[in-house]
C-alpha cells in the first residue's frame, strides 16, 4: 500500500524499479533515512501484475509530483533516447491510470503501445496536467508499454519528464458494465441518416436503451443508433444505458444538431459538420461575399466551437477569415487530419489564408477555442469562402488579388511582400500566407554542428536542421548543397514534392517520425569536422517545377 509522507528529497538508481528508493524523511524535528516503496508499489499495481522498466534511463519513483503522494516517472534522458515502463496484465477489463506531462510540444512524447501497437489516440506532448485514461483490454494476458521518448534536437522544454500514477483494473465480469467509449456531438444535413455509437466492456450479455432527453426510444436497443431522414425534430441530446445482471451505466450525453451550413460558406457541394460545445452559425451582418459567412458560437471559457469538412487532394485549400479575440490566448485554430496547422487570434479583418492538401482523403477543422478566462472584442471569429484550388497557379489566386497577381513585385517567387524573411515560393512550401507579415517559423531552418545520433554518436558534423510540412506541393523540389567558398555548390541531398530524400555526394540524411503535422529532417556533410579543412557553407534551394 501507498503510504503518504513529509518528504523531501530522494535518490534512486538507474535500475530504480528493481528496488526500494533511499528517501530523507523530515517528521515532527525528526530527520532519517527512511525505505520508500519500489516503482510496482508507487504505480499502484495490482496483485499479480509484473512490471519492468528500461530505455536510456529507467522511470523512478517520485514523491514530489503525485496524486496521492508517490507516483512514478520518466528516467533522465538525452536527445534520441527513450525511457519505458510497462505492465503485463490478463483481460478482460478496464485499465485505468492517471498522467502528468510536461514535455517539448510535438516533439518529445509520451506513447502508449498495447501489446507491441501504439494506441494513437493516446500519444501526448506540452503541458498537460494530471488526466485519467483508459484502456479496454480483451480476454487473455496483454502487456501495456508507457514510452516517453526524445527527437534529435537539442531543445527542451517544461519539466522534460512524463508521470503516471494510480493504475487499476476493473475486471469486466465482476461488476455493471463499464463505458469504453461515449457517443460524440455531431449533427448532420437535413435529410441524412446520423448515427451515434457506444462502446461498453461487461459480463455478457449486455443490453442497450438510447434515450433522447431522458425518453427512452422505442426499439433502440443495439450498440449504434442509426436516425434516417435527420431533421430538426430530431435534435436534442442523447445518451445510452447498457445493463448486465449486476447493474447498469448510463453514457456521457451527445447533442445532434443541424448542420446547413455550406451555403454560408459558398459551397454547398459537401456535408459540414458541427463538433464541440457551440455549433458555428451563419450570420448575414459580416461576410467576404454570397452574403453571408460562418460565425463561432458563443463559447463559454475552456469551450470550443467547431465545425469541418472533407476533401479531396491533392491541392491548396483557401478561405477567408476575420478574428475578434483575446490576442495569444483565445485562438483560431485548424486542423489537418487531426495536424494542427493554422493558429490566429487578436484583431483582423478578413484576410484569406491557404493550407496544402496531400494526396487521398483530407478531413479539415475548423476550431474557435478559448481559454480559462477573460474575453475581448467580439469574442468571435468568422469564416467564408472555403475553396479548393490546385497547384502554384492556385496557390496565387488563393493568396493574392488579380491586382497583386499582375504585380511582380508583391506576387513575384523570389519576393517577400510582407518583409518576414520568407520568399513567396518558401511561403508556398510552408502552406503560409504571404502577406500575413507573421514571423518566419524560428525553427523551420537551422545550422547545427554536432554527432549525428547525439552525444556520444560520432565526430561532429555540420549541416541543416530544418523543419517542413509533413506533405508538401508536388511541384517543388528541395536541394540541400554545400560550398566551400560561396563559389561553387555541391548538392548534399534532394527531394522532389512528398518523395523521399535522396542522398547526393555522400550527404548524410536523418528524418524524426512525424509529429502534429511536422518532420524534422537533417542533412549533414559526410566528412566529420576536425584537420585543416574549414566548415564551408550550406545552403536550401528551392525550384519551383513545372504544373
Amino acid at each position: 500500500m501507498k503510504q503518504h509522507r513529509n518528504l523531501v528529497s530522494f535518490t534512486g538508481g538507474h535500475a530504480g524499479w528493481q528496488r526500494a528508493v533511499l528517501l530523507l524523511l523530515v517528521h515532527g524535528g525528526f530527520a532519517g533515512v527512511v525505505w520508500a516503496q519500489t516503482l510496482p508499489e508507487a504505480f499502484g499495481l495490482l496483485n499479480g501484475a509484473s512490471v519492468s522498466s528500461g530505455g536510456g534511463e529507467a522511470w523512478v519513483v517520485d514523491f514530489g509530483v503525485s496524486r496521492d503522494g508517490v507516483s512514478v516517472r520518466s528516467g533522465g534522458i538525452s536527445h534520441n533516447q527513450n525511457s519505458w515502463i510497462q505492465v503485463a496484465v490478463n483481460g478482460p477489463g478496464l485499465l485505468t491510470y492517471w498522467q502528468r506531462v510536461s514535455t517539448e510540444p510535438d516533439f518529445d512524447y509520451l506513447r502508449v503501445f498495447q501489446n507491441g501497437q501504439e494506441v494513437a489516440s493516446l500519444r501526448s506532448s506540452g503541458e498537460i496536467p494530471w488526466t485519467k485514461q483508459t484502456l479496454s483490454l480483451g480476454t487473455g494476458a496483454h502487456v501495456v508499454k508507457w514510452e516517453f521518448s526524445k527527437d534529435e534536437a537539442d531543445d527542451e522544454a517544461g519539466a522534460d519528464a512524463v508521470w503516471l500514477d494510480q493504475l487499476s483494473l476493473v475486471p469486466a465480469d465482476q461488476g455493471p458494465p463499464v463505458i469504453v467509449a461515449d457517443p460524440l456531438r455531431t449533427g448532420g444535413e437535413a435529410g441524412a441518416t446520423v448515427t451515434l455509437s457506444v462502446s461498453a466492456l461487461g459480463l455478457a450479455p449486455l443490453q442497450y436503451q438510447w434515450r433522447r432527453g431522458g425518453v427512452p426510444l422505442t426499439g433502440e436497443t443495439n450498440a449504434q443508433l442509426a436516425l434516417p431522414g435527420f431533421g430538426a425534430g430530431l435534435v436534442g441530446m442523447y445518451d445510452c444505458v447498457v445493463t448486465n445482471t449486476l447493474g447498469n451505466v448510463t453514457s456521457a450525453q451527445a447533442f445532434l444538431g443541424l448542420v446547413t451550413h455550406g451555403g454560408a460558406l459558398d459551397d454547398v457541394t459537401r456535408y459540414w459538420f458541427g463538433h464541440g460545445d457551440v455549433f458555428w452559425l451563419p450570420q448575414t451582418q459580416e461576410h467576404v461575399a454570397g452574403g453571408s459567412a460562418l460565425r463561432s458560437g458563443v463559447v463559454a471559457d475552456s469551450e470550443k466551437s467547431q465545425f469541418s469538412a472533407s476533401f479531396s487532394g491533392p491541392g491548396t485549400l483557401r478561405y477567408w477569415r476575420k478574428l475578434s479575440t483575446e490576442e495569444g490566448f483565445d485562438q483560431l485554430r485548424v486542423r489537418l487530419n487531426g495536424n494542427l496547422v493554422h493558429e490566429a487570434s487578436g484583431q483582423r479583418e478578413w484576410e484569406p489564408a491557404t493550407l496544402v492538401l496531400p494526396a487521398g482523403h483530407c478531413t479539415v477543422f475548423w476550431s474557435y477555442e478559448k481559454n480559462e478566462r477573460f474575453a475581448f472584442g467580439e469574442d468571435a471569429v468568422w469564416v467564408d469562402q472555403v475553396r479548393m484550388l490546385l497547384g502554384q497557379q492556385g496557390w496565387l489566386e488563393a493568396s493574392f488579388t488579380a491586382e497583386q497577381r499582375a504585380d511582380v513585385t508583391v506576387s513575384g517567387w523570389a519576393v517577400d511582400p510582407d518583409d518576414n524573411g520568407l520568399a513567396n515560393a518558401f511561403e508556398y512550401l510552408l502552406g503560409r500566407d504571404p502577406l500575413s507579415h507573421l514571423a518566419a517559423p524560428s525553427a523551420w531552418l537551422q545550422a547545427v554542428v554536432g554527432p549525428l545520433e547525439g552525444p556520444g554518436g560520432g565526430p561532429d558534423r555540420f549541416g541543416l536542421l530544418l523543419e517542413l510540412p509533413l506533405t508538401l506541393p508536388e511541384d517543388v523540389m528541395l536541394v540541400v548543397e554545400y560550398s566551400e567558398s560561396l563559389g561553387d555548390w555541391l548538392p548534399l541531398a534532394q527531394k522532389t514534392g512528398n518523395t523521399s530524400w535522396a542522398s547526393v555526394n555522400g550527404g548524410v540524411v536523418l528524418e524524426s517520425a512525424a509529429n502534429q503535422g511536422r518532420i524534422k529532417v537533417r542533412v549533414a556533410h559526410p566528412d566529420p569536422l576536425g584537420g585543416t579543412r574549414a566548415p564551408g557553407f550550406l545552403r536550401l534551394r528551392l525550384q519551383l517545377l513545372a504544373p
